[in-house]
C-alpha cells in the first residue's frame, strides 16, 4: 500500500447485503484497476470503503457506478 494520501475516497453501501472484499476487488481488476492502485476496508456488514491512489474523482465515480452494479 503506498504511503502518499488517497487521491479520491468513498464510501458504498450495499443495501443490507453483505460488502464482500473479494467480489469488489475482482470487479475492479476486470474494470482494469491494478491492485496498487486502490484499497478496499469493509466498514459496517453492508459498507465498504474505497481509497484510490490513481483515477481522478471522475474517473473514480465511473468505477464506483460499475461496483454498485454489482448488486
Amino acid at each position: 500500500m503506498s504511503s502518499h494520501a488517497a487521491q479520491y475516497s468513498a464510501t458504498l453501501k450495499f443495501n443490507g447485503v453483505p460488502a464482500d472484499a473479494s467480489r469488489i476487488e475482482a470487479r475492479m481488476v476486470e474494470l482494469g484497476m491494478d491492485r496498487e492502485a486502490f484499497h478496499i476496508s469493509l466498514g459496517s456488514e453492508d459498507s465498504a470503503s474505497i481509497h484510490f491512489w490513481e483515477p481522478d474523482q471522475d474517473e473514480a465515480q465511473r468505477v464506483l457506478q460499475k461496483i454498485l452494479e454489482l448488486q
